[in-house]
């Protein structure tokens, strides 16, 4: 068909061509190790049944390595019978797929393949290693590899043909898989379960056809700058001029405090969001939230905040009973309905989740919550205490390691100590840089970002028992000027400049937890040398207050104020380094 288009065209007119392209799946055994194979099926037939396997970059065959078990087809099988239902065939479709299906039937007699086959679905685990294509529909041929070399002598003739390949490989292998396989003809890569999403601005046939319709005026006189890149999004001013000089496809536009106080907005495609529900759906299932669990989410919604919308997706992924409740709930309304719903986990802001826990204590309800998830900030070991007292909790978890500005960064297993979080290797790089993590993210791409300081102080730890070859890490706290507290991020420049209005110059900051028998309070102590004698302390606290954004949005002043202890000390009275005469900003006490 293309070459009859060509024949006897207007040199003036140009043929812009998308000739007949096959799609790959590959899983080798060190990537498919220790990986629930029933999320590793889901994901194969994620790639599956979009447009019933009728796209360019739907996978026709899928390639094990040999020593991969035939029970990961078994998985396949039942991920595809789940799956929703497939579109109209006609007879001639119907006809070829009945034709591989016979075809299947004689290699699993006579040749050791194996067929499995359902209303809408066929797969066929076939000894030939050569490329073939699909009926389509549905339809996946598998066939195993010895080795990545004679898996690309194996597709190096059809290099005309090959566009996509979806991938799951270990970290170590993926850089010569891919390098060897690009050399066959494949245009792209993608994690396995991404294939059909693509990239926007990503050239899925190894080629931006779109330059083809436009014609390159330069104009050499001067050189014109058309805006800067978005890569370091913590970049104030970068992101203000990318919000007001672009247009933005579809999706969510999100807010985070940021570190100077400002906020900062933030694009997500929907895709991109998609991708993050995935990647939290994993850690959820990899700590034991189940298909059919009640869960309660207490995050707080609206306000541009991205954690209750990520967090009610990737549990409707897993297949949860959710309860939508949200933070800002009254009290007496989240009473009501954990007590009567009875939910196995309740996820939210760890100072809000004890808020909430104090409050039923004080009526003398007695609730149990097996599963506590939380995200924002670190969950000390008296609060653990205190909810485990409570709520007879017995399982805390991490609900994933992110950030507005660069998405889900990691996970936790059920290995994992507090803190410790593993790096979702395939999707974020990390590294750390005088102790700050600093992250690339491969799924964003509406705003990319690159070379991300997260302000967040790590360090790598051991592998873990777990098995998994994803990198493991602990969080430390923080690097920057924020201080978590009271459900807020306080920055420490907002208290400097108070202080230094009432000619206060040495201070330090102290945070601490004071506990009672039915409660634990956050508290916040200001530690103040003055050489002017007393303050105004009611006027320094009001400085603080209305000056942060934070505390003005979460809390009331009389709480602010109330959780809030300043101590005059005379000259010289806190401590310092004694080598290098140097006061700590904060000491962080909560255990």
């Amino acid at each position: 068909m293309i070459s009859s288009y060509q024949k006897n065209l207007p040199r003036h007119v140009k043929l812009i061509d998308f000739g007949p392209k096959i799609s790959i799946q590959l899983i080798s055994k060190e990537g498919l190790k220790n990986k629930n194979l029933q999320i590793v099926a889901e994901k194969i037939v994620a790639d599956i049944i979009p447009w019933d396997q009728s796209a360019c970059a739907s996978p026709q065959n899928l390639y094990l390595e040999d020593g991969i078990s035939d029970e990961l087809i078994g998985y396949i099988d039942e991920a595809f019978l789940k799956a929703p239902p497939r579109g109209h065939i006609d007879e001639d479709e119907a006809t070829e797929i009945l034709k591989e299906k016979y075809r299947a039937l004689f290699s699993e007699l006579m040749e050791g393949g194996v067929l499995r086959a359902g209303p809408e679905h066929l797969l066929h685990l076939e000894t030939s290693t050569i490329l073939k294509p699909s009926p389509l529909h549905r339809s996946l041929i598998i066939k195993r590899f010895s080795s990545v070399s004679e898996l690309r002598d194996n597709l190096e003739p059809f290099s005309y043909y090959l566009q996509s390949c979806s991938y799951l490989l270990s970290e170590e292998e993926k850089d010569h898989f891919l390098e060897e396989l690009s050399s066959t003809g494949v245009k792209r890569f993608a994690p396995l379960g991404t294939i059909t999403w693509g990239m926007e601005g990503a050239p899925h046939d190894g080629r931006f056809v779109l330059r083809e319709l436009v014609n390159f005026i330069g104009d050499e006189v001067r050189a014109v700058h058309y805006g800067e890149s978005v890569s370091e999004v913590h970049n104030s001013s970068v992101l203000k001029s990318y919000f007001e000089s672009h247009d933005h496809p579809p999706g969510y536009i999100f807010s985070s405090g940021g570190t100077t106080g400002e906020p900062k907005y933030l694009h997500f495609s929907y895709e991109e969001f998609d991708y993050m529900s995935d990647m939290l759906a994993e850690n959820f299932r990899s700590q034991g939230i189940l298909k059919g669990m009640t869960v309660a989410n207490l995050f707080v919604a609206g306000n541009l905040w991205s954690s209750f919308l990520c967090v009610e997706k990737a549990l409707e992924k897993i297949g949860a009973i959710q309860l939508p409740i949200g933070g800002m709930c009254s009290q007496e309304n989240i009473l009501t309905y954990i007590d009567k719903f009875k939910p196995d986990v309740v996820m939210g802001i760890p100072s809000m989740l004890v808020m909430n826990a104090e409050f039923m204590a004080s009526l003398g309800k007695e609730i149990k919550i097996p599963y506590v998830f939380y995200a924002g900030e670190a969950l000390s070991q008296s609060r653990r205490e205190f909810l485990s007292k409570v709520w007879g909790t017995t399982y805390f978890g991490s609900a994933g390691y992110a950030s507005v500005d660069a998405g889900v960064i990691g996970y936790q297993c059920t290995h994992c100590g507090p803190g410790e979080h593993h790096l979702f290797s395939d999707l974020v790089h990390l590294e750390v840089i005088d102790e700050e993590a600093v992250v690339t993210s491969i799924i964003r791409d509406s705003m990319p970002i690159k070379n991300y300081r997260t302000g967040d102080r790590v360090q790598w730890i051991d592998d873990c028992s777990c098995g998994s070859r994803d990198k493991k890490f602990k969080l430390l706290g923080r690097i920057d000027n924020v201080i978590q507290i009271w459900s807020c991020r306080l920055l420490t420049s907002d208290i400097e400049s108070s202080m230094n209005e009432l000619g206060v110059v040495t201070f330090q900051i102290e945070l601490f937890e004071e506990k009672t028998s039915d409660s634990i309070k956050e508290k916040l102590r200001l530690l103040v040398e003055s050489h002017l004698g007393a303050i105004d302390i009611k006027a320094l606290l009001e400085k603080i207050y209305f000056r942060s954004r934070d505390l003005k949005d979460t809390i009331s002043f009389e709480e602010f104020f109330g959780g809030t202890e300043v101590v005059l000390l005379s000259k010289d009275s806190i401590s310092r380094n004694q080598r290098t005469g140097k006061i700590s900003l904060v000491r962080d006490l909560r255990d």
